[in-house]
């Protein structure tokens, strides 16, 4: 009997190292494949290690404010104590700014937050991040930066590579080069995404339609344990239960009422709402969108609106669009791709500032009205349409 117990123990050990080796090695549905030879890489085994340090239970905002906050007090000799990230922080923007050349625009950080957050190490730093399928160049050196509390918008053609970029940082595509810092986390963006830390909108829902609204929420949470801050002392499961419900409510008051029905009774637009609700699921601080308002009406659109702009405190959402105006909504920064590049990211005042398309001003005059009754000596010469050419023999200043 003890040799039969062992045989099975060693078998359940062989076959579960050999189905975790499969599940690593095959490629599937939206996840990336590693290779074969991944169990004998220092990447792998330093990412295991790193998973048991924990979640980090550093907010991004409140350490920001801490660290003004002493800033402050200190008049403002908080860099002494992080010369190492200053001087990495240096390094990052001479790089940025190297690579950024050849037309590539780009705004310039002046917001005190942001370089703090910048110090602390608590954005999303991408560093010429390049991706290519067989022999095709996908993404060319990707350079961005994405700070919390803000919403940043990626724009481009079909075939820019944005859901490429999205892919990568959600952790489905492994096989890249170049840096991604998200967080602290440097390129083990695959265990942000286990632990909660990433939280990813795909294009298209992908639900269990046999599931009631509330269940969908509970079992895609990451982590067992909640939060004390959030829930005191409740249980786990009431807790996991008292976050979902204050998902539903702040995103929708109307798929709230509906989180005892199953998903397939829903309509396509509160599919797509439970869909965002999802990506939230266990307080993730970096959140990807893939248009995540493709498909549902415009209050809907503004419902998902609305709830983006409450979340993103302390957190970085990122989202891809077609929709200018609604880019233009919620975006604090955007970034333009084309071929596989960033050609441009900032604010959209600074890309109207930069490439002078800003609003434009039609003013309809009534010729009546305007010239004729306040200036005497004018005289009509032409008309076309709406505006007019008049000719005055008065000086330009007594006119002004």
């Amino acid at each position: 009997v003890s040799q039969s117990v062992c045989h099975l123990l060693a078998s359940l050990c062989f076959y579960l190292v050999l189905y975790y080796y499969l599940d690593q090695t095959i490629r599937h549905a939206n996840c990336s494949r590693q290779k074969p030879w991944f169990l004998f890489t220092k990447k792998h085994w330093k990412g295991v290690n790193n998973s048991i340090q924990g979640r980090r239970e550093v907010d991004a905002e409140d350490a920001v404010g801490e660290h003004m906050n002493n800033a402050n007090a200190r008049g403002g000799r908080s860099q002494s104590k992080h010369p190492q990230r200053v001087a990495q922080l240096q390094t990052s923007q001479q790089h940025m700014a190297t690579s950024l050349q050849h037309n590539f625009y780009h705004e310039q950080i002046q917001d005190e937050r942001l370089l703090r957050c910048e110090v602390l190490n608590l954005i999303a730093d991408i560093r010429d991040l390049r991706v290519t399928y067989k022999r095709t160049k996908v993404l060319r050196g990707v350079n961005l930066k994405m700070y919390p509390g803000e919403i940043f918008v990626l724009l481009g053609h079909n075939g820019a590579g944005k859901s490429t970029t999205m892919k990568v940082l959600a952790g489905f595509i492994s096989d890249y080069a170049g840096d991604v810092s998200i967080f602290g986390y440097k390129n083990q963006i695959e265990l942000m995404r286990k632990t909660g830390e990433i939280g990813y909108c795909p294009q298209h829902c992908s639900l269990f339609e046999d599931l009631t609204v509330k269940y969908s929420l509970k079992i895609n949470h990451p982590h067992p344990i909640c939060h004390a801050k959030h829930v005191g002392k409740t249980t786990t499961e009431a807790a996991s239960a008292l976050l979902a419900d204050q998902l539903l409510s702040d995103l929708s008051p109307e798929l709230f009422d509906l989180r005892d029905q199953l998903v397939k009774q829903l309509s396509p637009g509160n599919q797509r709402l439970l869909t965002v609700a999802l990506s939230f699921v266990g307080n993730p601080r970096f959140v990807i969108l893939d248009e995540p308002t493709s498909g549902v009406d415009p209050i809907t659109q503004q419902q998902i609106w609305e709830f983006l702009h409450k979340y993103k405190r302390s957190r970085i959402i990122m989202l891809t669009t077609h929709c200018m105006l609604e880019a233009e909504r919620i975006s604090d920064r955007v970034g333009i791709m084309n071929e596989g590049q960033i050609r441009c990211w900032g604010s959209f005042a600074f890309l109207k500032r930069k490439f002078d398309c800003g609003y434009k001003l039609l003013l309809e005059l009534n010729k009546d009205y305007f010239l004729e009754r306040k200036v005497e000596s004018s005289a009509l010469l032409s008309k076309f349409a709406d505006p007019f050419q008049y000719n005055n023999d008065q000086d330009y200043n007594s006119l002004v």
